[in-house]
């Protein structure tokens, strides 16, 4: 099972619904979701054959960050996911700076290189760059930096034990 490309269905489903809770049957198993009224955050659970897969998306929901990672210095929070399995977990944070992208992207790539991330991608494009690599426990980790004219925004992906 896709567990990435799962959790995006999942988290639209719920979020998109007219109903706060529910059960979907979906091909890949039973998909049980919950959204907060008084947030709009989002639990999602997929049960399937080989096993649980559960989802939290939100505004207030915690950034559960490997040993090594913090959240950006000063940054705003606008989201993080985090999802879970018998077999690994990962999450994911937008987050929005007044500082530059180069400074951020320099924060995050030290915390990698302490983590043992060896770096194999480090692509520019414009106002954004993202890096990405892979611990040899297999911890994933990808970083994009986007420059604006007010802001800079950052998107932190960590996770372990995920399909890609």
């Amino acid at each position: 099972m896709n567990k990435l490309a799962i959790a995006a269905v999942a988290l639209l489903v719920a979020a998109c619904g007219s109903k706060h809770s529910g059960t979907v049957d979906t091909d890949q198993g039973k998909l049980d979701y919950s959204v907060d009224k008084s947030n709009g955050d989002t639990s999602v659970t997929l049960s399937s054959k080989e096993g649980d897969v559960k989802y939290n998306s939100g505004a207030t929901v915690k950034a559960d960050l490997p040993e090594g990672f913090t959240l950006y210095p000063g940054a705003t929070v606008i989201n993080t996911t985090t999802a879970s399995h018998a077999e690994g977990s990962g999450t994911q944070v937008f987050m929005s700076t007044k500082d530059s992208k180069d400074k951020a992207i320099a924060f995050y790539r030290k915390q990698a290189e302490a983590a043992g991330i060896d770096i194999k991608a480090d692509v520019k494009s414009g106002p954004m760059e993202t890096l990405s690599g892979t611990s040899k426990d297999g911890e994933n980790f990808m970083v994009s930096a986007t420059e604006g004219p007010d802001a800079t925004a950052i998107r932190l992906l960590l996770a372990k034990g995920f399909d890609s």
